[in-house]
């Protein structure tokens, strides 16, 4: 197994779900801290969307630091997940921005 940098993992982290994917522990804890943070941030609560970042930035770092302690075990990650949870951010990312567009500009280009 693989060395984890707990500060690139923080680092990572900025964006959210990407310090949990560098882990290389759950793909799913990466998608949810990606919908809660823009989801967050979606209905305006972005208070609390910096506080769950901070969340999943501290959450990166204590994981990789049990991965190079072996407190955690190593599950290996196929390619195929990978791409589906891209696919799901990506998807998730589109969709938030649409809702995003479709209710705080309508009224925008109205005379």
């Amino acid at each position: 197994m693989a060395e984890k940098n707990p500060i690139v993992a923080a680092l990572l982290s900025i964006i959210p779900g990407w310090g949990q994917w560098y882990n290389e522990k759950s793909y799913v804890k990466s998608l949810i801290f990606l919908i809660i943070i823009h989801g967050l941030n979606f209905f305006g609560i972005t208070l609390i969307a910096i506080l769950v970042l901070l969340i999943g930035l501290i959450e990166a770092y204590m994981t990789a630091t049990k991965i190079n302690r072996n407190e955690v075990p190593f599950v290996a990650v196929s390619t195929g997940q990978l791409i589906l949870y891209l696919v799901v951010a990506f998807v998730t990312v589109v969709f938030m921005s649409i809702l995003y567009s479709l209710f705080f500009s309508a009224g925008m280009y109205t005379e």
